[in-house]
C-alpha cells in the first residue's frame, strides 16, 4: 500500500498544501494538489484549490476548467461557485461570473464573499443598482469590513449619490482609518465636490498607505493645476515620469502646467512627447491645436483639431478649436459651422456661444450675435470674457447703455483687466468723454504696455478733442508708435533704382469692402497706370463682400492677411519686393500697422484711412494737400507729400437717389443736418451748431449716427445743446439705416449740413455734396479739422469755410436767409462735384503717380 492510499495520508498532505497556499508559496501548493490528484483524481477540494492557485498565478482559463471539474464532483459547495465567479471575472466572462456568484448565493444565503464579489461584477457591467443591492446584502451579514463600505460608496458615487457615498467612506475609515482604497475613493468624492484641500490631503494619505501611485499622483497633480499651482503640478507629474508611470495623459497635463507658468517651449515639448506615445491621443491633439491658435498659427492648428474630430466625432473641444482656427483664417462660414457642431454636442458651454457670436459679428448677423452672447451669459452669469466681448460688440453697434451695464457687472466681481479697461475706453469715447477714455486706455497699458487695442485707442480716440493742443495729440501718437516700435529690428533694403521695371505698390487695409475708405481707394487703384505700376493689395477683411471682389479684380496680386502676424506680414511684403507701401488704416480697427515698424518696404506711406500723423519713425511720408496740412500748422513724424487740388478722389455709389427739392421751401424753416459720428460732437461743435440755430429762428437739426438710439448718447447731446439754450424739441435723432440708399435719401430732408469740429467729416461731407447739400465747416489747425475746408475748396464752396466760431455762425445764417441761392446750390452741386478734381479719377491717378515718383526721387537723393 502506497503512502497516499489512506485517507489520513491525503488529508495530511492536503493540509500541508493549504499551509503553503496561505503562506503564498503557491508553486509548492500546486505540486502537492497535483500529487493528491494523481492518486485520487476525484478529490474535489484539491481540484478546486488547484484551480484557485492557477487563477492566482494568472492562468485563469485553466483555473475555470479545474474549478468546474471540482463542481461536477461537489455541486453543493458555495465556495466553489464563488471562486469560479472570480476566475471567470478575470478572463472577462462577466455574465458567467455573475451566474457563478448567484449559484453560490442560492446554495448559501449567508455566504458573504459571493455578495461582495457579485457586487463588483455588477458594477463593472454598469448594473449599478444590482451592485448596490449586493453590497447592501453583504453589509447585512457583516458591517465591520471596510472593503464592503468602500465598494458600496464607489457604487453610489457612480450613481451621483454623493451624500450616501460620503457616509459609506466615513464608515469604512471609522473601521480602518488607513484603508487605502477608502482614502483614495473619498479623495475622488471630495475632488468632485471641489473641496480641493480635503481631496489633496486624502490623496496624499492614500499614497502614503501604498495605494496605486499613478492614480494618487495624477489626482494630486490635477488638484494643483486647478488651484493654480502649476509648479506643484509639474513636480507630481515629473514623479510619474521618473517612475516610469507616464502615458500621453501625463504629458498632456504636464504641457498644460508648463503653459500656465508661461514656459511655452516646455509646454510644446510635453505635447510632442504625449503624441510620440500616442499619436491619436485626442486630448493632446486638442491641446496642441488650442496652443497654436493662441500663438496665431491658425493654419498649423487646424489639422490637429481636424484629426481629433476624426478620432472622436463627439469631441466638442476639437470642433471649438477648429472653429477658432477657421475664424483666425477669416473662413467665417466654416468657423460658424464648427462652433455649431461644438454646441450640438455640448449646448451648455458658454465659451462656444461666445466664439460663435464673434463670428456672427464679423458676418454682420447682429441679431443672431446678440442672441448668442446673451445665451453665453445666461449659462454663466459671471462669464467675464463673454461679457467683455459682448460689451465691445455693443459699443460698435452704438448700444452704449447695455455695454456699460456689462462693463460694470464685470468690474464688480473681477480684477480690473485690459479687456474691461479697453471697453471702458471705447464707451467713454462713444460718449465724447475723451479724458475719461484716455485714462482707461492708459490704465490698460499699465497692465500690458503693448496691448495693441489700448495703444490704438489711446491715439485714435483723442483726435476729436477740442480741449487740448495739437502738440499733445502728436505726443500721444509718438508714444503709441514708440511702444509698437520698441524692440523691433527693421529690415534692410537696397535703394530703389528707377528703371524700366514696374514700381511695385502695396496697399495694406482691413477696408477692402463696403467701407468709406473704399469710396476713395477704388477710383485710385482702378486708374493707376499698369504699364508703370504693379498693384499688390494686402487685405484683412474677415467678411468679404462685392466691393472686396471688385478690389480683387483690380489688383495684380491679392494677398489675404487676416491670419498673419505683423512680423510675418512684414517678411512676406519684403519677399514680394514692394517698393512703396501704403498704410490705409493708421490706428483704426483691423489695422496691420504693426507690420510697418519692421520697415518691409523702402518707402512707407500713410494715406487716406487715418486723420493724423502716425508718429512712427518707420513711416516715411503722409499724403496731404495744401489745405489740409499747411506746413507751418501741423505736427508730423512723416514728411508731407502734397497732392495738388485735394488729397481725395471720391466715387459715389450707384444706388444714390436723385437730389430732391430744397426742404425749406415746403417746411418754411431751415433743417440743419449732421450725419457724422456723434462721438465727434464736442462742446465746440455744440457751440457752433447751437449758435447757428439761434441765428436762424425755427430751425431744427437732424443728427444721424449709429449711436443715436442710445439713451446715454441722446442725454449727452441734448445736454450740450441745452447748455447753449437749444431745446431738445428742435433736435431729431436718426440711427443707422439698413442700406446706403436709405441713408443718402435722408439728405433730402436737410437744407444745410453742419460739420463737426475739430474732427470734420469726410465721407459724410462728400455724400452731402452728392445729394446737393452744402456743408458749413470751421477750419482748424490740424489735419482732421481741415478736411472740410479742403473739400469745400475743391468744389468751389470755400465761402462756406469759416475761420472762427463767429464766422461759422454768420456764414450759416447768411446761407439760411437766401433760399434762392441755397436752392440753386442744391440743384447744381452734384454736377459741380462731377466737374471738379474731386471726381476727376484719371487726373487724380496721374497726380498720385507723380507724387509717388517724387517720393522715390527724395529717397534716392537722401
Amino acid at each position: 500500500m502506497s503512502q497516499l492510499e489512506t485517507t489520513d495520508s491525503i488529508d495530511t498532505l492536503f493540509n500541508e498544501a493549504i499551509g503553503y497556499h496561505n503562506e503564498g508559496q503557491i508553486d509548492k501548493a500546486i505540486s502537492i494538489y497535483s500529487q493528491i490528484l494523481d492518486t485520487n483524481f476525484q478529490h474535489s477540494d484539491s481540484l478546486h484549490l488547484l484551480g484557485v492557485a492557477n487563477h492566482q498565478l494568472g492562468e485563469s482559463e485553466k483555473g475555470v476548467e479545474l474549478i468546474r471539474q471540482a463542481i461536477s464532483l461537489n455541486p453543493d459547495d458555495a465556495g466553489y461557485f464563488s471562486n469560479l465567479g472570480s476566475a471567470l471575472k478575470a478572463v472577462g466572462r462577466l455574465v458567467e461570473s455573475i451566474e457563478a456568484y448567484e449559484a453560490a448565493i442560492d446554495l448559501d444565503k449567508l455566504f458573504l464573499p459571493a455578495y461582495y464579489n457579485v457586487g463588483e461584477v455588477y458594477c463593472l457591467m454598469d448594473r449599478v443598482h444590482d451592485g448596490e443591492a449586493a453590497y447592501r446584502k453583504a453589509l447585512e451579514l457583516n458591517q465591520n469590513l471596510p472593503d464592503i463600505w468602500t465598494n458600496l460608496g464607489i457604487c453610489l458615487l457612480n450613481q451621483d449619490k454623493e451624500q450616501e457615498a460620503e457616509e459609506c467612506f466615513i464608515k469604512a475609515l471609522e473601521r480602518m482609518p488607513t484603508f487605502p482604497t477608502a482614502l483614495y475613493s473619498f479623495a475622488r468624492l471630495r475632488d468632485r465636490q471641489e473641496r480641493l484641500d480635503e481631496a489633496n490631503t486624502l490623496y496624499a494619505q492614500a499614497l502614503s498607505m501604498g495605494f496605486d501611485q499613478a492614480a494618487c499622483l495624477r489626482g494630486l497633480a490635477m488638484i494643483a493645476q486647478r488651484q493654480s499651482l502649476p509648479e506643484l503640478a509639474i513636480d507630481y507629474l515629473n514623479q510619474l515620469i521618473d517612475n516610469g508611470l507616464a502615458d500621453a495623459d501625463v504629458y498632456n497635463n504636464l504641457s498644460l502646467a508648463f503653459k500656465a507658468t508661461g514656459d511655452l517651449d516646455k509646454a510644446r515639448k510635453a505635447i510632442e512627447n504625449a503624441l510620440e506615445i500616442d499619436s491619436d491621443h485626442v486630448e493632446s491633439l486638442c491641446n496642441l491645436s488650442s496652443m497654436l491658435n493662441e500663438e496665431g498659427l491658425f493654419a498649423e492648428a487646424l489639422p490637429f483639431a481636424q484629426k481629433a474630430v476624426k478620432l472622436d466625432e463627439n469631441c466638442d473641444i476639437a470642433y471649438n478649436n477648429a472653429g477658432s482656427s477657421y475664424r483666425g483664417m477669416a473662413k467665417l462660414d466654416e468657423a460658424a459651422e464648427a462652433y455649431d457642431q461644438a454646441l450640438r454636442i455640448n449646448p451648455e458651454q458658454p465659451e462656444y456661444y461666445n466664439n460663435l457670436a464673434l463670428v456672427l459679428e464679423f458676418q454682420c448677423r447682429f441679431d443672431e450675435m446678440m442672441e448668442a452672447f446673451e445665451t453665453a451669459i445666461d449659462l454663466k452669469p459671471d462669464y467675464a470674457i463673454g461679457k467683455a466681448n459682448f460689451a465691445a460688440a455693443l459699443l460698435k453697434q452704438g448700444h452704449l447703455s447695455r455695454a456699460k451695464e456689462l462693463i460694470d457687472s464685470i468690474a464688480e466681481k473681477e480684477e480690473v483687466s485690459t479687456s474691461i479697461l479697453v471697453s471702458l475706453g471705447r464707451y467713454n469715447y462713444e460718449l465724447g468723454r475723451f479724458p475719461e477714455s484716455l485714462k482707461a486706455y492708459q490704465e490698460a497699458l499699465e497692465i500690458n504696455p503693448k496691448e495693441m487695442i489700448a495703444l490704438f485707442g489711446m491715439a485714435a480716440t483723442q483726435i476729436a478733442r477740442d480741449d487740448v493742443e495739437d502738440e499733445f495729440l502728436f505726443k500721444l501718437h509718438c508714444e503709441a508708435a514708440s511702444r509698437i516700435e520698441d524692440g523691433v529690428e527693421p529690415l534692410s533694403h537696397d535703394r530703389i533704382e528707377r528703371s524700366s521695371t514696374k514700381i511695385k505698390l502695396g496697399f495694406v487695409s482691413p477696408d477692402f469692402k463696403n467701407h468709406s475708405v473704399a469710396f476713395f481707394l477704388e477710383p485710385l487703384i482702378e486708374n493707376l497706370d499698369r504699364d508703370r505700376f504693379e498693384i499688390h493689395c494686402y487685405s484683412s477683411v474677415p467678411n468679404p463682400d462685392e466691393m472686396t471682389r471688385r478690389f480683387q479684380s483690380l489688383a495684380d496680386e491679392w494677398h489675404e492677411i487676416s491670419d498673419t502676424s505683423g512680423k510675418n506680414l512684414a517678411s512676406d511684403i519684403k519677399k514680394d519686393g514692394i517698393d512703396v507701401l501704403f498704410d490705409l488704416a493708421g490706428y483704426t480697427a483691423g489695422s496691420q500697422i504693426a507690420a510697418f515698424v519692421y520697415k518691409p518696404a523702402p518707402i512707407q506711406v500713410s494715406y487716406l484711412g487715418y486723420a493724423h500723423s502716425t508718429g512712427l519713425s518707420s513711416m516715411d511720408f503722409r499724403i496731404v494737400d495744401p489745405v489740409t496740412d499747411p506746413e507751418e500748422k501741423t505736427f508730423n513724424s512723416e514728411r508731407l507729400a502734397e497732392m495738388p487740388d485735394c488729397f481725395l478722389c471720391y466715387r459715389p455709389v450707384d444706388e444714390a437717389p436723385e437730389v430732391g427739392p430744397l426742404p425749406a421751401l415746403e417746411n418754411e424753416s431751415i433743417t440743419f443736418g449732421c450725419f457724422n459720428n456723434i462721438a465727434k460732437f464736442t462742446p465746440l461743435s455744440a457751440r457752433l451748431f447751437a449758435g447757428a440755430m439761434k441765428a436762424v429762428p425755427d430751425s431744427r437739426i437732424l443728427l444721424k449716427s449709429h449711436q443715436a438710439d442710445d439713451p446715454a448718447v441722446r442725454e449727452r447731446v441734448t445736454a450740450l445743446f441745452g447748455n447753449n439754450d437749444i431745446d431738445e424739441s428742435r433736435i431729431e435723432f436718426m440711427p443707422r439705416l439698413p442700406n446706403i440708399r436709405e441713408h443718402l435719401s435722408f439728405y433730402n430732408r436737410v437744407d444745410i449740413a453742419l460739420d463737426t469740429s475739430p474732427y470734420n467729416g469726410t465721407t459724410t461731407t462728400c455724400e452731402a455734396f452728392w445729394m446737393g447739400v452744402p456743408v458749413v465747416t470751421l477750419a482748424g489747425s490740424r489735419h482732421a479739422s481741415r478736411v472740410g475746408a479742403s473739400l469745400n475748396s475743391v468744389v468751389g464752396l470755400s465761402d462756406l469755410t469759416a475761420e472762427s466760431e463767429e464766422d461759422f455762425i454768420k456764414k450759416t445764417a447768411m446761407l439760411s436767409e437766401n433760399l434762392e441761392k441755397l436752392s440753386e446750390i442744391r440743384q447744381e452741386l452734384r454736377q459741380r462735384v462731377t466737374d471738379s478734381p474731386l471726381r476727376d479719377e484719371s487726373s487724380f491717378a496721374r497726380n498720385m503717380e507723380s507724387t509717388i515718383l517724387g517720393m522715390l526721387d527724395q529717397q534716392v537723393s537722401s
